[in-house]
């Protein structure tokens, strides 16, 4: 989750989408998080091991910090589906912890995602680009808008349950390095 700090920003920068005037799906502030890699749902007899992936993961890493910057487009600028901001400073550390609990989650039986790790924040996810949005122009105009700086000083395991209202997050397991 992002601090306090940085929620401000962050609101600021899911208000101005609102300038595309596309049909998106804002990320509440509180909600904003960096996901490291996605579960699904594992089941019960699978978390301890989990966790213990990222415990391990985390005995080689010191804290970093990463600043969050600039935003993007998944899958494709032709077929957005979810705009993000994305992260610069620290993005190496950051792929790397990433790639650690990859290998440790692989070895458990948990399939390697078949794209390539981004780092990234979701702002949004697009519902629909009615003829009169101007999602392109956003993008260009926040091409290097600047969140802010953190530090990473653990791993966070979250479980996520999707409401009519939006996702609602508990943390099963913080993990600090």
């Amino acid at each position: 989750m992002l601090p306090a700090r940085l929620k401000s920003k962050f609101s600021d920068v899911v208000e101005s989408l609102k300038e595309a005037k596309g049909r998106i799906k804002c990320v509440k502030p509180e909600n904003a998080h960096l996901t490291l890699r996605f579960l699904g749902y594992p089941g019960e007899s699978k978390l301890k091991e989990v966790e213990a992936v990222i415990e391990r993961a985390a005995e080689g890493t010191r804290p970093f910090r990463i600043s969050l910057e600039g935003v993007g487009v998944f899958p494709s600028r032709s077929r957005p589906r979810v705009i993000w901001v994305g992260v610069r400073t620290g993005a190496r550390s950051l792929y790397s912890l990433q790639e650690k609990i990859e290998q440790g989650l692989n070895a458990l039986g948990f399939v390697r995602e078949k794209r390539p790790y981004h780092a990234h924040i979701t702002l949004g996810r697009v519902k629909s680009l009615p003829a009169d949005a101007d999602l392109e122009g956003w993008l260009r105009l926040n091409a290097d808008v600047e969140v802010g700086e953190t530090e990473v000083s653990g791993v966070t395991l979250m479980e996520s349950c999707l409401k009519r209202e939006g996702p609602e997050y508990t943390v099963l397991r913080d993990v600090a390095f």
